[in-house]
């Protein structure tokens, strides 16, 4: 039977539907499913959205009747001024001051006025006859030149790595050939190279003794300079992978930054990096030169060598329980965070089920049946609800749930032509041709 509260009956409909609880100012929301209701909160400062299914900043919106509706601005006078006089008219309220005050200074200060015209004011036009030309048509030319073609660079590369990561699958390490980008930049310096030959010949071949304090310091210069530059890069790449989209960036990338704040949790991240380092190093060549085979469909693949295999074991077994141990000191973070994201996760099940059909619509009856249930277990600091046997209850229920987990991401990775490791393992790569 359909259930009723605060005046909202659910619709008897197989489909999970959600919706925005007015009297609480669409702090609460509703989530139905065949006619059964569950009360969801979002947290403080936000109200639910009807028209995206997900909880926004309560300030942007007004909670009604089945909708929130956007504030408008309020109704501000708006004087519509030319462009073209207000320039006008700036050109000439600068003539004026101008004019005054060469006025000023000539009734007041004489002498200071003729000093301004015999020494400053020539400087000044040789300034702008004989230094800004020079500027305009030699060194902005270049500069412009210069400019458009790291923006093709930059835009060639990016292009290249798109590629990548679109022609890999979950067992091979793939880069598309950055060989053509190699041979042009090499060409297009050769002038510069060339500049060598009018060095004197004493600057060629003298060897400056070796140092490792100098290399140290050649270092430190390189790395002052290269470490802005590639907190930049990464900075914008994690805003590309967040982009628009409601899971990376409302659910995903808020939680990995919070988890990053921890500076115990970053240096377990940092562990699982080194031990990876360690264990592939060894059988990186081994990754980039094995076997290689076709299919009938003419894509080459690579199997992996027991080496590698033994590789990857250890790799599991060794960060395995790193990561347990990060995400059982954020587990309330991460539960929290789910259960006022459900509506995103949803939709983001709805769009990996092309890759794992099943998994996807078992992970997804699975959350929502668990979250209606224990929500309120982690969404509060009330002893009472806290006990050991609704512990125990939870985390047997949440098995079947992290299995569903893994398995839709394994067959992301393994089919999806968008997944981290198709920027690693593919056909045609550059790496295992070298």
């Amino acid at each position: 039977m359909p259930t009723a509260a605060y005046g909202f009956v659910c619709p008897p409909s197989d489909s999970y539907t959600f919706h925005g609880d007015v009297s609480t100012g669409c702090q609460v929301y509703f989530m139905c499913y065949k006619g059964q209701k569950t009360s969801l909160r979002c947290k403080n400062g936000f109200a639910f959205d009807d028209s995206t299914s997900r909880c926004s900043d309560a300030s942007e919106f007004a909670c009604g009747n089945e909708q929130l509706i956007r504030n408008k601005r309020s109704d501000v006078m708006v004087h519509s001024i030319s462009k073209v006089k207000a320039k006008e008219n700036a050109l000439e309220l600068f003539k004026t001051i101008t004019t005054e005050v060469k006025d000023t200074l000539k009734e007041v200060v004489p002498s200071v006025y003729d000093s301004l015209e015999e020494n400053y004011v020539p400087i000044l036009k040789s300034i702008k006859d004989d230094i800004l030309p020079i500027v305009k048509h030699n060194i902005l030319p270049k500069a412009q030149k210069a400019y458009a073609y790291t923006k093709n660079l930059e835009d060639r590369i990016f292009k290249k790595l798109c590629q990548s990561w679109e022609l890999s699958n979950s067992t091979h390490i793939n880069l598309v050939s950055f060989s053509d980008i190699a041979s042009d930049v090499s060409h297009d310096l050769k002038p510069v190279i060339q500049l060598g030959r009018y060095f004197s010949s004493r600057m060629t071949t003298t060897r400056v003794k070796r140092s490792p304090m100098m290399a140290r310091s050649l270092f430190d210069s390189v790395a002052s300079f290269v470490q802005p530059v590639i907190k930049v890069i990464f900075k914008s790449m994690a805003t590309a992978v967040g982009g628009d989209d409601p899971f990376m960036k409302d659910y995903a990338l808020p939680m990995l930054f919070e988890i990053l704040d921890d500076w115990q949790s970053t240096l377990q991240i940092r562990e699982i990096v080194w031990r990876a380092k360690k264990i592939f190093s060894p059988v990186a060549k081994q990754i980039f030169s094995g076997r290689q085979n076709r299919d009938a469909s003419g894509v080459t693949y690579m199997v992996a060598t027991p080496d590698l295999t033994k590789a990857i074991f250890r790799f599991y077994t060794e960060v395995e329980p790193i990561g347990r141990d990060i995400v059982k000191k954020h587990l309330q973070m991460i539960l929290l965070r789910t259960g006022q994201n459900l509506p995103v996760i949803t939709d983001a099940l709805e769009r990996l089920s092309v890759y794992a059909k099943k998994e996807a619509k078992e992970l997804k009856h699975d959350l929502l049946l668990f979250f209606t249930k224990y929500s309120e277990f982690f969404m509060t600091n009330n002893a009472s609800v806290r006990n050991v046997h609704t512990f125990v209850e939870m985390s047997n229920e949440w098995m079947p749930i992290k299995r569903n987990v893994m398995k839709v991401f394994t067959a992301y990775l393994s089919h999806s032509p968008n997944s981290l490791l198709n920027l690693l393992f593919n056909r045609n790569s550059a790496l295992h041709r070298l």
